[in-house]
């Protein structure tokens, strides 16, 4: 399971919902979750903010450059 995908579940989304939430298609979401495409300037902040996630910490766990890549959930 990719990182995107496991901080999505974790938050109770679907792949649609966070879609219609950001403002992008699902197909989009699909391709980021994939690795095949990044999201763009201005769906990052929108994706960071609906996963809960500070934007530069979402580009380090997408593009693997983040050590710790497992999904905190609260306690």
């Amino acid at each position: 399971m990719t990182v995107l995908r496991a901080h999505r579940l974790a938050k109770g989304l679907t792949a649609r919902r966070l879609s219609k939430r950001i403002g992008v298609s699902p197909a989009a979401v699909s391709k980021w979750e994939n690795g095949l495409a990044m999201p763009n300037a201005s769906s990052l902040p929108k994706l960071a903010k609906a996963l809960d996630l500070d934007p530069f910490r979402l580009i380090r766990l997408m593009t693997k450059l983040d050590p710790e890549q497992e999904v905190r959930t609260a306690s």
